[in-house]
């Protein structure tokens, strides 16, 4: 059987092995291809100055995806992400030559941005280094898991959790990658402050899933109701007791509602 492709986008600081727990389950009726983010492989792969770098990316994965569908003769079963994940996914519909059935936006951003939290954001820009404002930003504080910021996030811990922050830590944002990819992170922090997708929401909301974290300390559940208001034909999904990175903590939970089973 030739499995249709789900295409996912992780958070902004993370990479591809975000989805681990989730895409093992999801092979089952799909071929899941998981995004990186172009910062890890060089300046050359996008224009880094660009005025709408948000669309930049977006275009960076639509090229990446369709590229994929080509070679493989196989179609387009949905997009998504978390967080920036998400509302890259909400740019990639119109650009894409061949529309998704499905839009998973996971604990999504893409709404307007209040100009107080804005200016809070260019503010630490201009203030901070880019080792420790993307160490704020990203929760790569604490000597331990216990100790950090990024266990803040998370209502229910495991042992997954705590080796995915390891990894998280260690490995992916190892030391160089501060001053290799810090500085293109930060643009993109900066235009995802410019954000404000909600008419998008509306028009494409018959085809948008929305799955959101009760706890979410990230984006909040005022976020979530908004949301509801702007995608009125949306399949909604708040998970219990869970924080921002849902495919981590309630892997089971994400990967059910992606493959449209009911509950267990």
């Amino acid at each position: 059987m030739v499995k249709p492709v789900l295409y996912l986008i992780p958070p902004l600081g993370h990479d591809s092995k975000f989805y681990d727990l989730v895409s093992s389950s999801l092979t089952e009726q799909y071929d899941v291809v998981l995004a990186d983010y172009p910062y890890r492989a060089g300046v050359n792969e996008i224009n880094w100055e660009s005025n709408n770098l948000l669309v930049a990316l977006a275009a960076y994965f639509v090229k990446e995806i369709e590229l994929y569908l080509e070679e493989t003769n196989r179609t387009l079963y949905g997009i998504g992400g978390v967080s920036l994940g998400g509302t890259l996914s909400i740019l990639m519909y119109d650009l894409l030559q061949v529309k998704p059935l499905k839009m998973f936006l996971i604990s999504s951003g893409g709404l307007r941005v209040p100009s107080l939290r804005k200016r809070l954001i260019q503010r630490a820009v201009e203030t901070t280094s880019t080792r420790d404002l993307l160490r704020l930003t990203f929760a790569l504080d604490g000597e331990n898991f216990e100790n950090s910021s990024f266990r803040r996030q998370f209502q229910v811990v495991s042992a997954e959790v705590e080796g995915y922050w390891h990894y998280y830590t260690s490995i992916n944002w190892r030391e160089e990658r501060f001053s290799n990819a810090g500085n293109l992170v930060i643009k993109i922090l900066l235009a995802a402050v410019e954000v404000d997708f909600e008419k998008y929401i509306s028009r494409l909301s018959e085809r948008i899933v929305v799955v959101w974290g009760e706890k979410d300390k990230i984006f909040s559940m005022r976020a979530f109701d908004k949301f509801k208001k702007l995608a009125e034909d949306a399949e909604f999904h708040l998970l219990d007791g869970v924080g921002h990175y849902s495919p981590i903590e309630s892997p089971d939970a994400v990967s059910r509602i992606i493959l449209g089973k009911k509950s267990a």
